[in-house]
Protein backbone atom coordinates (compact mmCIF):
# COMPACT_ATOMS: atom_id res chain seq x y z
CA UNK A 1 0.00 0.00 0.00
CA UNK A 2 2.90 2.36 0.69
CA UNK A 3 4.27 1.76 -2.81
CA UNK A 4 0.79 2.24 -4.33
CA UNK A 5 0.17 5.52 -2.50
CA UNK A 6 3.67 6.78 -3.35
CA UNK A 7 3.02 6.12 -7.04
CA UNK A 8 -0.29 7.97 -6.65
CA UNK A 9 1.58 11.01 -5.29
CA UNK A 10 3.96 10.90 -8.25
CA UNK A 11 0.96 10.59 -10.59
CA UNK A 12 -0.55 13.72 -9.01
CA UNK A 13 2.68 15.60 -9.78
CA UNK A 14 2.60 14.41 -13.40
CA UNK A 15 -1.02 15.54 -13.80
CA UNK A 16 -0.20 18.94 -12.32
CA UNK A 17 2.81 19.27 -14.64
CA UNK A 18 0.72 18.36 -17.69
CA UNK A 19 -1.61 21.32 -17.08
CA UNK A 20 1.25 23.75 -16.46
CA UNK A 21 1.14 23.87 -12.64
CA UNK A 22 3.80 21.47 -11.34
CA UNK A 23 4.67 21.64 -7.65
CA UNK A 24 8.12 20.91 -6.22
CA UNK A 25 9.31 17.33 -6.60
CA UNK A 26 10.56 17.30 -3.02
CA UNK A 27 6.91 17.43 -1.96
CA UNK A 28 6.40 14.01 -3.56
CA UNK A 29 9.38 12.67 -1.59
CA UNK A 30 8.01 14.20 1.62
CA UNK A 31 4.57 12.69 1.02
CA UNK A 32 6.15 9.29 0.43
CA UNK A 33 8.10 9.61 3.71
CA UNK A 34 4.99 10.59 5.66
CA UNK A 35 3.10 7.68 4.15
CA UNK A 36 5.93 5.36 5.17
CA UNK A 37 5.56 6.53 8.77
CA UNK A 38 1.80 6.08 8.68
CA UNK A 39 2.03 2.57 7.24
CA UNK A 40 5.07 1.18 9.06
CA UNK A 41 5.36 3.00 12.38
CA UNK A 42 2.23 1.40 13.91
CA UNK A 43 3.81 -1.99 13.21
CA UNK A 44 6.80 -1.20 15.45
CA UNK A 45 6.63 -3.44 18.53
CA UNK A 46 3.04 -4.20 17.48
CA UNK A 47 1.63 -1.16 19.35
CA UNK A 48 -0.65 -0.22 16.45
CA UNK A 49 -2.53 -3.50 16.80
CA UNK A 50 -3.32 -2.70 20.43
CA UNK A 51 -5.36 0.32 19.34
CA UNK A 52 -8.94 -0.49 18.43
CA UNK A 53 -10.33 0.12 14.97
CA UNK A 54 -12.82 2.65 16.38
CA UNK A 55 -10.01 4.77 17.85
CA UNK A 56 -8.16 4.76 14.52
CA UNK A 57 -11.32 5.88 12.73
CA UNK A 58 -12.03 8.59 15.30
CA UNK A 59 -8.47 9.90 14.99
CA UNK A 60 -8.79 10.02 11.22
CA UNK A 61 -12.12 11.85 11.42
CA UNK A 62 -10.68 14.43 13.83
CA UNK A 63 -7.68 15.05 11.57
CA UNK A 64 -9.96 15.43 8.55
CA UNK A 65 -12.20 17.95 10.36
CA UNK A 66 -9.18 19.93 11.54
CA UNK A 67 -7.88 20.07 7.96
CA UNK A 68 -11.26 21.22 6.61
CA UNK A 69 -11.46 23.99 9.22
CA UNK A 70 -7.90 25.06 8.32
CA UNK A 71 -8.84 25.17 4.61
CA UNK A 72 -11.96 27.22 5.40
CA UNK A 73 -9.91 29.73 7.40
CA UNK A 74 -7.29 29.92 4.63
CA UNK A 75 -10.00 30.49 2.00
CA UNK A 76 -11.53 33.29 4.06
CA UNK A 77 -8.13 34.99 4.36
CA UNK A 78 -7.31 34.54 0.65
CA UNK A 79 -10.68 35.88 -0.48
CA UNK A 80 -10.18 38.87 1.80
CA UNK A 81 -6.97 39.76 -0.06
CA UNK A 82 -8.76 39.57 -3.40
CA UNK A 83 -11.58 41.80 -2.12
CA UNK A 84 -9.07 44.30 -0.71
CA UNK A 85 -7.36 44.60 -4.11
CA UNK A 86 -10.67 45.12 -5.92
CA UNK A 87 -11.80 47.75 -3.43
CA UNK A 88 -8.46 49.61 -3.40
CA UNK A 89 -8.40 49.86 -7.21
CA UNK A 90 -12.14 50.58 -7.66
CA UNK A 91 -12.61 47.63 -10.02
CA UNK A 92 -16.01 46.95 -11.57
CA UNK A 93 -16.37 43.38 -10.37
CA UNK A 94 -18.55 40.90 -12.23
CA UNK A 95 -17.29 37.87 -10.30
CA UNK A 96 -14.39 37.14 -7.97
CA UNK A 97 -12.97 34.08 -6.24
CA UNK A 98 -10.04 32.70 -4.29
CA UNK A 99 -9.07 29.30 -5.67
CA UNK A 100 -6.73 26.77 -4.05
CA UNK A 101 -3.45 25.90 -5.75
CA UNK A 102 -2.53 22.33 -4.67
CA UNK A 103 -0.87 20.73 -2.89
CA UNK A 104 -0.59 23.27 -0.03
CA UNK A 105 -3.69 24.88 1.44
CA UNK A 106 -1.56 28.02 1.93
CA UNK A 107 -1.14 28.63 -1.83
CA UNK A 108 -4.04 30.43 -3.52
CA UNK A 109 -5.00 32.03 -6.79
CA UNK A 110 -7.07 35.19 -6.98
CA UNK A 111 -9.45 35.82 -9.86
CA UNK A 112 -11.52 38.92 -10.65
CA UNK A 113 -13.77 39.02 -13.71
CA UNK A 114 -14.53 42.49 -15.07
CA UNK A 115 -16.44 43.68 -18.17
CA UNK A 116 -13.08 44.15 -19.95
CA UNK A 117 -11.05 41.14 -18.85
CA UNK A 118 -9.68 39.20 -15.89
CA UNK A 119 -7.31 40.09 -13.05
CA UNK A 120 -5.30 37.08 -11.89
CA UNK A 121 -2.69 36.43 -9.22
CA UNK A 122 -1.08 33.65 -7.21
CA UNK A 123 0.15 34.12 -3.66
CA UNK A 124 1.19 32.38 -0.47
CA UNK A 125 -0.73 33.26 2.69
CA UNK A 126 2.54 33.30 4.61
CA UNK A 127 3.62 36.34 2.58
CA UNK A 128 2.69 39.63 4.26
CA UNK A 129 2.73 41.92 1.23
CA UNK A 130 -0.44 42.30 -0.90
CA UNK A 131 -0.54 40.03 -3.95
CA UNK A 132 0.41 41.48 -7.34
CA UNK A 133 -2.34 41.02 -9.90
CA UNK A 134 -1.90 40.74 -13.66
CA UNK A 135 -4.64 41.95 -16.01
CA UNK A 136 -5.66 39.93 -19.09
CA UNK A 137 -7.72 42.16 -21.37
CA UNK A 138 -10.40 41.01 -23.78
CA UNK A 139 -9.89 41.85 -27.43
CA UNK A 140 -12.38 44.34 -28.90
CA UNK A 141 -15.55 42.57 -29.98
CA UNK A 142 -16.08 42.05 -33.70
CA UNK A 143 -18.29 40.08 -36.04
CA UNK A 144 -16.15 36.94 -35.72
CA UNK A 145 -16.51 36.97 -31.94
CA UNK A 146 -20.29 37.26 -32.33
CA UNK A 147 -20.38 34.31 -34.74
CA UNK A 148 -18.17 32.22 -32.46
CA UNK A 149 -20.44 32.90 -29.48
CA UNK A 150 -23.38 31.49 -31.44
CA UNK A 151 -21.73 28.09 -31.94
CA UNK A 152 -23.25 25.30 -29.78
CA UNK A 153 -19.80 24.17 -28.64
CA UNK A 154 -18.88 27.67 -27.49
CA UNK A 155 -22.22 28.10 -25.73
CA UNK A 156 -21.56 24.84 -23.88
CA UNK A 157 -18.06 26.10 -23.02
CA UNK A 158 -19.58 29.32 -21.69
CA UNK A 159 -21.64 27.38 -19.15
CA UNK A 160 -18.36 25.95 -17.82
CA UNK A 161 -16.19 29.09 -17.85
CA UNK A 162 -16.14 31.35 -14.78
CA UNK A 163 -13.23 33.67 -15.62
CA UNK A 164 -12.97 33.65 -19.43
CA UNK A 165 -10.87 35.97 -21.59
CA UNK A 166 -11.68 36.38 -25.30
CA UNK A 167 -8.73 37.01 -27.61
CA UNK A 168 -8.86 37.48 -31.39
CA UNK A 169 -5.98 37.46 -33.87
CA UNK A 170 -5.16 36.92 -37.54
CA UNK A 171 -3.10 34.08 -38.95
CA UNK A 172 -2.72 34.76 -42.64
CA UNK A 173 -6.21 34.62 -44.18
CA UNK A 174 -7.68 33.10 -41.03
CA UNK A 175 -9.29 34.90 -38.11
CA UNK A 176 -8.88 33.10 -34.77
CA UNK A 177 -11.09 33.60 -31.72
CA UNK A 178 -9.69 32.11 -28.49
CA UNK A 179 -11.63 31.56 -25.27
CA UNK A 180 -9.23 31.13 -22.35
CA UNK A 181 -10.48 30.00 -18.93
CA UNK A 182 -8.27 31.70 -16.32
CA UNK A 183 -9.73 29.84 -13.35
CA UNK A 184 -6.85 27.37 -13.55
CA UNK A 185 -3.46 28.82 -12.70
CA UNK A 186 -0.62 28.08 -15.12
CA UNK A 187 2.90 28.92 -13.94
CA UNK A 188 4.13 28.92 -17.54
CA UNK A 189 2.81 32.21 -18.89
CA UNK A 190 4.11 31.45 -22.42
CA UNK A 191 1.44 28.77 -22.81
CA UNK A 192 -2.29 29.45 -23.13
CA UNK A 193 -4.41 28.86 -20.04
CA UNK A 194 -5.61 25.29 -19.52
CA UNK A 195 -8.99 24.66 -21.20
CA UNK A 196 -8.52 27.19 -24.01
CA UNK A 197 -11.02 26.73 -26.84
CA UNK A 198 -10.40 28.24 -30.27
CA UNK A 199 -12.48 28.84 -33.37
CA UNK A 200 -10.84 29.53 -36.76
CA UNK A 201 -12.73 31.40 -39.49
CA UNK A 202 -11.82 31.97 -43.12
CA UNK A 203 -12.12 35.38 -44.77
CA UNK A 204 -15.77 34.68 -45.64
CA UNK A 205 -16.66 34.00 -42.00
CA UNK A 206 -16.97 30.21 -42.31
CA UNK A 207 -15.70 27.96 -39.52
CA UNK A 208 -12.76 25.93 -40.79
CA UNK A 209 -11.53 24.59 -37.44
CA UNK A 210 -12.42 24.55 -33.77
CA UNK A 211 -11.21 22.65 -30.72
CA UNK A 212 -9.07 22.68 -27.60
CA UNK A 213 -5.53 23.91 -27.04
CA UNK A 214 -3.57 21.78 -24.58
CA UNK A 215 -0.28 23.70 -24.76
CA UNK A 216 1.81 25.96 -26.96
CA UNK A 217 3.25 22.95 -28.79
CA UNK A 218 -0.24 22.02 -29.96
CA UNK A 219 -0.75 25.60 -31.20
CA UNK A 220 2.36 25.30 -33.34
CA UNK A 221 1.21 21.92 -34.64
CA UNK A 222 -2.19 23.37 -35.50
CA UNK A 223 -0.59 26.25 -37.40
CA UNK A 224 1.75 23.87 -39.22
CA UNK A 225 -1.09 21.55 -40.20
CA UNK A 226 -3.07 24.49 -41.61
CA UNK A 227 -0.02 25.69 -43.55
CA UNK A 228 0.59 22.20 -44.93
CA UNK A 229 -3.07 21.90 -45.88
CA UNK A 230 -2.96 25.23 -47.68
CA UNK A 231 0.21 24.16 -49.49
CA UNK A 232 -1.42 20.97 -50.74
CA UNK A 233 -4.43 22.88 -52.10
CA UNK A 234 -2.30 25.47 -53.92
CA UNK A 235 -1.40 23.29 -56.95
Amino acid sequence: MWVLFSFAAWGAWMIAASVGSPFHKWIVVLVSAVLALLFFLPAAMGWGFRISRAVWCQAGACIMLAYLFACAAAHHSALGRVKDFAAANHIAVVRMAALPVPPSFLDWGGEILTPDGVYQTQFDLREKQPPAFRFYADSPADGFTTRAMQLPEVQLYWTFARFPVIRTKYDGPHHIVEFGEHRFISRNTSNPPPFTYHVVFDAAGNVVEQGWYSDALQIRRTQQSKAEGAGKKAP
